[in-house]
């Protein structure tokens, strides 16, 4: 989680934060699945192929922003690395989450990871000298915006963090990895939903196809595997 984590923040400044999202994201479940089959003895079929191709096409279709320009040099190319890291780490880490997940409870198994991963990012919080390391030091020095911004930070932690993941791993106990996985590519359709609802943002018909796609991706996993070949 760490690595996953630092691979990415590290990525956004170099390859943009959409190209990011793709790469990492998209790669991810490729990872899962090969790792799944190697570790775990999980058995790719058919189905699973077909539903991991729709999903990468369906999210890239939803993520990728045809109008973004970003200059294609050697930090660029460095960005796309280190987004393959992310998806990489966070493979890694489903995978041996899953591996864990029958002999200790999940939230044993994300108390340790996230206890550890926090462990090993809180130095960095001595070395970084910049203006945003500034500015959250000013933050904290000021009580008014500190309070403003600590029911935010609170979310951050509880929801979006400790208790998406607390369901993932209970998730993992039930579900192959693989199809784990492919699931998590619904991630940036539920954010895209999210921003037409709530900032009245609008999606248009690449992003209305790539979110088809991810739906059809889910929904074939959804049907029982056939019991020939399989």
């Amino acid at each position: 989680m760490a690595a996953y984590q630092a691979c990415y923040f590290w990525a956004v400044p170099a390859a943009g934060v959409a190209v990011t999202a793709l790469v990492s994201i998209c790669s991810s479940p490729i990872f899962i699945a090969l790792f799944a089959a190697k570790f775990l003895g999980e058995r790719l079929t058919k189905k699973i192929y077909l539903a991991l191709g729709l999903g990468l096409i369906g999210t890239s279709l939803l993520v990728i922003n045809p109008q973004a320009t970003i200059a294609q040099d050697w930090s660029f190319f460095g960005g796309v690395l280190f987004a393959l890291g992310a998806g990489f780490a966070y493979a890694a880490y489903a995978v041996g989450s899953k591996a864990v997940i029958q002999k200790l409870p999940p939230f044993t198994v994300l108390a340790c990871s996230f206890s550890i991963a926090t462990l090993l990012l809180s130095p960095a919080l001595l070395f970084v000298n910049n203006p945003i390391n500034q500015t959250i030091n000013n933050s904290l020095t000021n009580i008014q915006s500190w309070q403003f911004q600590l029911p935010f930070l609170l979310y951050l932690g509880i929801v979006s963090t400790g208790f998406a993941y607390l369901i993932y791993i209970q998730g993992l106990k039930s579900t192959k990895a693989t199809v784990a996985g492919i699931a998590v590519l619904l991630e940036p359709l539920t954010a895209t939903c999210l921003g037409i609802v709530v900032f009245r943002e609008t999606l248009g018909i690449s992003g209305i196809i790539g979110g088809g796609l991810l739906l059809g991706s889910i929904a074939l996993l959804s049907f029982p595997d056939s019991s020939s070949k399989d």
